[in-house]
């Protein structure tokens, strides 16, 4: 799950990083950030 949360999360992240500064992605902490995105 892990892995592959790790990939969606790019692609996602691609799309939408004009958004979501990149410094809030590097700790990658799947409980807080799937809260709100779930796969």
């Amino acid at each position: 799950q892990s892995h592959a949360g790790k990939v969606v999360l790019r692609s996602w992240y691609e799309k939408n990083k004009h958004i979501f500064p990149a410094s809030r992605w590097e700790p990658y902490d799947p409980e807080k950030r799937w809260d709100k995105y779930t796969v």
